[in-house]
């Protein structure tokens, strides 16, 4: 069984200084009482909004910066480093449980005290690649692992300890953009796969997918488009980027590759799904994307490119919080596509041929 915690404008992650049932007070110890995070679970998620789902045998984590003194989250490293309480606490969340307290504890200001707390948080919780300056660094290019790259951030300011003590709502927003394309082989096409559809590319069975890679088309003016380096202000929850990866296939971000096997009840043949996660990048800087399949006829590998057009899917960018998904259809003739935006943020794109290379 799955359960579905709200991390969004729907979300019911909140700052919370009650027990787990929320009906009881946390005992006082010298006047101290923990600051504990608590979220909702099985609630309707709502489009766009950042949410996590858990297996029960799945443990899934928060980082939460803490800051006293002032009415804002501190924007630089400087006033950061002044005035931090708390440091990518992390606080966990199992599917039988609510967000627990952290280790060391964090305590809300004494009673009476005319010091406020300020938080900033993000999901899922990353160990390495943060930089003194409160920037995470990651690498999108390689996702053959199929990494959780679902960055969500919010900022909750100027929070007083309260009496009594009540919750507090935090509301993620996606720093990300998702990416998700179906390959399937076409009604009939016997150039592809088998009877039974489409598979992956194994040591066993040689036949099928082996690798979707995707990268951009230079400009003339030099836009590059895609970008490997992912960067997330952990103050300011402003998104930066690095390197990008134009023009080759030796530089393009892989996606892990799924078979889905053919469902005879829903009349289906075997498919392979790929999900990852893009850099945000502006409509200025947006180019034509490349996909690029490598398929395996049992004999050898051979390479299809198609193209994703700005004009027809990207012309607003590359958009934090959306999930662009495709359908790429493997024919005699060549590659077809159609997209369309869902899940985080639903739009109809239609449906739009991808000119091959």
């Amino acid at each position: 069984m799955k359960k579905t915690i709200i991390m969004a404008a729907a979300t019911a992650l909140a700052v919370v200084g009650c027990s787990k049932n929320q009906t009881q007070p946390l005992p006082l110890v010298e006047d101290r009482t923990p600051i504990v995070f608590g979220a909702t679970a099985g609630v309707d998620v709502t489009p766009s909004k950042a949410n996590i789902t858990v297996d029960d045998d799945v443990t899934e984590t928060i980082a939460v910066y803490a800051f006293k003194g002032g009415v804002i989250v501190p924007t630089t490293q400087t006033s950061a480093d002044e005035a931090k309480v708390g440091d990518n606490l992390e606080f966990t969340y199992d599917a039988t449980s609510v967000y627990s307290q952290a280790t060391p504890t964090l305590y809300w200001p004494s009673s009476g005290s005319a010091d406020a707390m300020n938080f900033a948080s993000y999901f899922p919780r990353q160990t390495t690649g943060i930089e003194a300056d409160y920037k995470l660094t990651v690498d999108f290019a390689d996702q053959t692992e199929g990494p959780d790259y679902a960055f969500a951030w919010v900022k909750e300011e100027n929070v007083a300890r309260p009496a009594p003590v009540a919750a507090v709502e935090l509301e993620y927003a996606y720093k990300t953009a998702k990416f998700t394309l179906q390959v399937k082989k076409a009604d009939g096409d016997e150039l592809f796969g088998t009877a039974d559809g489409l598979g992956l590319s194994t040591e066993v069975t040689t036949k099928g997918i082996e690798s979707i890679k995707l990268y951009s088309i230079e400009t003339a003016t030099g836009t590059q488009g895609l970008k490997q380096d992912y960067v997330l202000n952990l103050l300011t929850g402003s998104v930066g980027t690095g390197s990008e990866l134009a023009n080759s296939s030796a530089k393009a971000i892989e996606f892990k590759p799924t078979a889905v096997a053919k469902d005879d009840i829903a009349e289906t043949l075997g498919y392979v799904t790929s999900t990852g996660y893009l850099v945000p990048v502006t409509a200025a800087n947006t180019t034509d994307v490349v996909v690029e399949i490598v398929y395996n006829d049992g004999t050898e590998a051979q390479t299809y490119k198609g193209k994703i057009t700005k004009t027809a899917n990207l012309n607003s960018g590359i958009e934090a919080g959306k999930h662009y998904k495709f359908v790429a259809t493997l024919m005699s003739s060549g590659i077809t596509f159609t997209g369309s935006l869902v899940d985080w943020e639903e739009v109809d794109m239609g449906s739009t041929p991808i000119e091959l290379q």
